[in-house]
C-alpha cells in the first residue's frame, strides 16, 4: 500500500524519490566578478543560514512551473471573486490562493513543502485576516490553526506518514479554513485524507506504486482546503 511521503521538514530530505533537481545555476547565477569575500558573505552565504531562503530547487520549480502556477491561481481566483465578491476577506483568501497553489507544484515536484513559502504565509495571512474585523472569527482561525498544527506535528512524530512540512502546511490551512467555520476545516481535513487515500488504493491496484512507494500529501491537503475556501466562501 503506498503512503503519504514523510518529510522531516519542511526544506530537508525525503523517504521518497525527488521528482525533479534543477541547475541551481540556471536561477541563480555566479557573483559579479569584482565582488570580494565580503560580498559573498553578506549575500549567498548569508541568504544561506536563513531558515526561510528561496533555495535552487525551489526557484526552479516556481520558474519551470509558473505557467501552471498561474493557470491554477487564476481558476481559483475567478470562483474566488463570484462566490466571495468584494468581502474584506477576499485579499487574504487570494494570497492563500497562490500560497496553495505553488505548494502543492513543489510539492508534487520535490517532494516536500518550502519553508521559503509556508512560514512566511502565516503573518501575512495573520495580518490580511485582521482586516474583516472579525473577533469571533479571527479566535477561532487561530485556535484552528494551533490545531491542525500541533495534530498534524503529532503524526509526524509518529511516524504516521506525514512530514513536519505537512504540519506547517495544515497551520496555514487551519488559519484560513478556520477562519470560516470549524465544520469547514472538518470538512477539509477529511476530504484531504479520503483523497490521498484513494489515490494511494489506485496507485497500488494499477502497480504503478508498490507497497513502499511515497505520495506527497501536500496536493490533497491544499487542495482540500482551496475546495473549502470555494465552497464556504467568506
Amino acid at each position: 500500500m503506498c503512503r503519504p511521503a514523510r518529510r522531516p521538514g519542511g526544506d530537508s530530505g525525503t523517504s521518497g524519490p525527488v521528482r525533479a533537481r534543477f541547475d541551481p545555476g540556471s536561477v541563480t547565477g555566479s557573483p559579479p566578478s569584482g565582488a570580494g569575500p565580503v560580498a559573498g558573505l553578506t549575500g549567498s552565504d548569508a541568504v544561506r543560514k536563513s531558515p526561510i531562503h528561496l533555495d535552487a530547487d525551489t526557484a526552479g520549480v516556481l520558474r519551470h512551473d509558473r505557467v501552471a502556477i498561474a493557470a491554477g491561481f487564476a481558476a481559483y481566483a475567478a470562483v474566488l471573486v463570484w462566490r466571495v465578491g468584494a468581502q474584506a476577506v477576499l485579499p487574504a483568501l487570494l494570497v492563500f490562493g497562490v500560497l496553495a497553489v505553488a505548494l502543492a507544484v513543489c510539492d508534487i515536484r520535490l517532494l516536500r513543502l518550502p519553508d521559503a513559502l509556508t512560514l512566511p504565509g502565516y503573518p501575512v495571512l495573520a495580518a490580511l485576516l485582521l482586516i474583516p474585523f472579525d473577533g469571533d472569527a479571527y479566535g477561532r482561525a487561530l485556535i484552528a490553526m494551533a490545531a491542525a498544527y500541533l495534530g498534524h506535528l503529532a503524526l509526524a512524530l509518529a511516524g504516521v506518514g506525514v512530514g513536519l512540512g505537512d504540519a506547517k502546511a495544515a497551520g496555514l490551512v487551519g488559519l484560513v479554513v478556520g477562519w470560516s467555520s470549524w465544520a469547514a476545516l472538518i470538512q477539509a481535513l477529511v476530504l484531504a485524507y479520503v483523497a490521498v487515500g484513494l489515490f494511494a488504493v489506485v496507485l497500488a491496484v494499477t502497480r504503478r506504486a508498490g507497497r513502499g512507494s511515497s505520495v506527497p500529501f501536500g496536493p490533497f491537503l491544499l487542495g482540500a482546503a482551496l475546495t473549502a475556501v470555494l465552497v464556504h466562501g467568506g
